[in-house]
């Protein structure tokens, strides 16, 4: 664990690690259709990478900074590394980001699931749920 390296993914290697990633864990293991990924924000986002010590991809988010406020999404673990805290460290790096980058607030919108998580990360969440797929999705924010 200690050999877990987290990067500003940059490069066109790191960026497709980071696709790679997300289609095998919101496509091919939670069956979330691939267009839904493609939002079209990529290109304007910060993308989180962390990877282990051959440098193999094991974790990724993406920070979307609009005005004074940020969006984390795309927030994934590999399935081998998961229950290691990896999620909670790539939510600190991007919240990092968003304070250098003097956000005031951030906003994600994660499984309903994983709703006690990002409370524990002081997350709170507002009202209203929306479906995709077979998900149910929760709206939750927290000031920075």
């Amino acid at each position: 664990m200690n050999n877990i390296h987290f990067v500003i993914a940059q490069s066109e290697e790191q960026l497709k690690a980071v696709h790679e990633m997300r289609l095998e864990i919101f496509v091919n293991e939670q069956g979330i259709p691939q267009e839904l990924d493609k939002d079209g924000l990529d290109l304007k986002s910060i993308h989180v990478l962390a990877s282990d010590e051959h440098g193999h991809p094991v974790a990724s988010g993406r920070l979307t900074i609009q005005y004074e406020n940020g969006i984390l999404s795309r927030i994934a673990v590999a399935k081998d590394f998961r229950g290691l805290e990896l999620g909670k460290k790539i939510v600190k790096k991007l919240e990092e980001i968003a304070k250098e980058k003097k956000l005031k607030q951030l906003s994600l919108s994660p499984h309903a699931y994983l709703e006690k998580f990002y409370a524990h990360l002081g997350y709170t969440t507002e009202s209203g749920q929306k479906s995709v797929g077979k998900y149910t999705l929760l709206t939750m924010s927290r000031k920075i």
